[in-house]
């Protein structure tokens, strides 16, 4: 890690509401009157959990007895490199008072955009946001009627991001079915990340586009001016950072492991899925030889969550 980058341990605690809790910076220091999540910088020496232990209990007076990663947040201001190492708080003792006299407020999930935060913590929002399990509704499952039946079913289980790939369908049926699933989903608040062409979700009114890797490749490195929600599939670093250029809102790294139906493809394995998504700056989910059971394996590589076809499917 080059020197010049400064490590800061985050921590997000909640309370018995499910709130978060978050902190006002004081006018006076650098970039005042912005909001962030509780935390501060490394000590020679100090891991992740012994820093984060530290810094809450000087700043907010509560004992922190266990924590697991969230994220890692590498994020550049004008002059300065901060690396957030953020992790959830998972058991605490006391309450939290602003002890350097810093303003503290519990605030819904849902209500986290509504304040300005540090720039840097944005990242941290987003990941906040998103569920722990991402099911894909594929062709691979039968005609349209049972595709749109087994989405139902998923939307029925509350699964709130869903994606839509029919990759054998002509344009014309395809357009069909996601219409049709997109006027299932979005009464039910339910996001809906069609697997096709920005220009083809955004004419067929969707909110959300779910990139394969080709057509990531083939955009620029710029930010594309769109509404739609951005997800796409990485099967590499360099596409994990293209997806990171581009806005996307969270990336699917695949395969991790073995699976029957891509059984020439290589997996990436654990250690390379840790590697690629500790650093990455948007949320990785996992793909490919997976169950849902897997999801303290992903979480602990540092992954957001889950995603698959097969294991969401009931069992008859």
């Amino acid at each position: 890690m080059m020197s010049s980058v400064l490590r800061v341990a985050v921590g997000i605690v909640r309370n018995s509401k499910n709130e978060v809790l978050i902190s006002k910076r004081h006018i006076e220091a650098h970039q005042g009157g912005l909001w962030e999540f509780p935390g501060g910088k490394f000590e020679a020496s100090e891991d992740t959990f012994k820093a984060l232990k530290r810094e809450l209990d000087e700043e907010l007076g509560i004992q922190i007895y266990s924590a697991s990663p969230l994220i890692k947040v590498q994020h550049q201001y004008t002059k300065l490199t901060v690396l957030l190492d953020v992790q959830i708080v998972e058991s605490y003792s006391g309450v939290a008072i602003g002890k350097e006299s810093q303003e503290l407020r519990w605030v819904a999930l849902e209500e986290l955009n509504g304040y300005s935060f540090l720039a840097a913590n944005q990242a941290i929002i987003n990941t906040l946001l998103l569920p722990k399990f991402y099911p894909i509704v594929d062709d691979s499952m039968g005609e349209c009627a049972e595709m749109e039946e087994h989405l139902n079913f998923l939307i029925e289980q509350g699964y709130k991001a869903i994606q839509l790939r029919a990759k054998n369908l002509s344009a014309n049926s395809f357009n069909e079915l996601a219409k049709n699933c997109i006027q299932l989903s979005n009464p039910k608040g339910v996001t809906l990340f069609l697997n096709t062409s920005m220009n083809t979700a955004m004419s067929l009114g969707a909110t959300a586009v779910h990139l394969t890797a080709e057509r990531l490749m083939a955009m620029g490195n710029q930010m594309p001016k769109t509404p739609l929600q951005i997800a796409a599939s990485c099967h590499s670093e360099k596409e994990l950072h293209k997806a990171e250029k581009i806005g996307a809102k969270f990336a699917v790294l695949s395969p991790v492991c073995k699976t029957e139906s891509h059984s020439g493809v290589r997996e990436l394995g654990w250690a390379k899925f840790r590697e690629y998504a500790e650093y990455s700056k948007i949320p990785v989910f996992a793909l490919g030889g997976l169950a849902r059971s897997d999801l303290s394996a992903v979480l602990s590589s540092n992954g957001q969550g889950v995603a698959g076809i097969r294991d969401f499917i009931p069992r008859k």
